[in-house]
């Protein structure tokens, strides 16, 4: 979600394309949808197993939200990628002390 490289980076310029072109067509809006859901509840029973406190699913969303707002950032805002992930790593870590 973070992209590093150019591989990476071609990547998420695609990624981003199709989210803009989820906003107005709703098959691929749906779509984006379950696969964004599935991420979320993986990404929540990480953060159960790990002994997160509190609203998992809430903690959940807002840790992909962030990933992909500084991924848009990266693409998008100048903003160095090794700065984002670090970002990220600390909201992660904020997340992970609620334990």
């Amino acid at each position: 979600m973070v992209p590093s490289g150019e591989d990476e980076l071609a990547d998420a310029r695609v990624g981003l394309a199709f989210q803009a072109h989820a906003a107005t067509d709703r098959e691929s809006a749906a779509g984006l949808a379950r696969q964004n859901a599935a991420l979320r509840g993986h990404l929540a029973e990480l953060l159960r197993a790990a002994g997160t406190a509190g609203d998992v699913e809430s903690s959940a969303t807002a840790l992909l939200a962030t990933a992909e707002g500084l991924g848009i950032h990266v693409l998008a805002a100048d903003l160095d990628g090794e700065a984002a992930r670090a970002a990220l790593a600390a909201h992660v870590d904020l997340v992970l002390a609620s334990r």
